[in-house]
């Protein structure tokens, strides 16, 4: 797998398609307001059970317009133009599948982070490809899970590296995140729109490695 390749390609489709930010922007606004109607401006300590709700919604929340990121890319690398309407609806046909996936990805990942935060990076490695499955595949959530953890077992070197440039490029965004926070409102607006971008670089980059790993798998399988 040519990770060079597709980090261009993934780059490239992003700049000529910048409508692909918008599902995430919208998540992060609409989770920001439930958080707000939960919890108000103000950590309070006696409301740590409405933070997990929170913090449990907003990654469903974000979980689906992954999803519906995924439906736009795999239109525009039909060659067709990206339609917010028809990948929002694909998105909803694979509700069930979403939720129950992600309800059991948090449940891992919160119970590796209890033993520090080793465990939960594994977690996040070998499920990686979850939500790319249950959109290009079509396969429920538990179908999804295992051949996520199947296609990392099978490319372990691939795939490690790949999930280390996602971890680099994540950290890297969460640093200019915290220089952009000093400078307030104007701050918050960059932080989401950076946060943003990343998640869509991020499902582009997993839709598109996850298909040429398939095909490098078919190829190997036809000789």
């Amino acid at each position: 797998m040519e990770i060079q390749l597709i980090l261009k390609e993934s780059i490239n489709i992003i700049k000529k398609h910048t409508i692909l930010v918008a599902p995430s922007i919208i998540a992060t606004l609409v989770t920001s307001i439930f958080g707000i109607s939960m919890t108000g401006l103000k950590f309070n300590p006696q409301m740590y059970g409405r933070f997990m709700i929170v913090g449990l919604v907003g990654f469903i929340i974000h979980a689906f317009s992954v999803c519906v990121i995924l439906s736009m890319t795999m239109e525009i690398l039909k060659d067709r133009p990206p339609q917010f309407g028809t990948a929002l609806s694909r998105a909803v046909s694979n509700l069930l599948s979403i939720l129950v996936a992600t309800l059991i990805i948090s449940f891992l990942a919160a119970l590796g982070a209890m033993f520090l935060i080793i465990p939960a990076l594994i977690v996040a490695y070998i499920f990686m490809f979850t939500y790319v499955i249950i959109m290009e595949d079509q396969r429920g959530p538990l179908e999804a899970l295992s051949e996520s953890y199947r296609t990392v077992r099978a490319h372990l070197s691939e795939t490690l590296v790949l999930f280390m440039v996602l971890v680099g490029v994540a950290i890297s965004v969460q640093l200019v995140e915290i220089f952009l926070s000093v400078f307030r409102a104007i701050g918050v607006i960059a932080n989401v729109l950076l946060s943003s971008c990343f998640v869509t670089f991020s499902s582009i980059l997993l839709l598109l490695s996850y298909r040429e790993l398939r095909i490098n798998e078919n190829r190997d399988n036809a000789s």
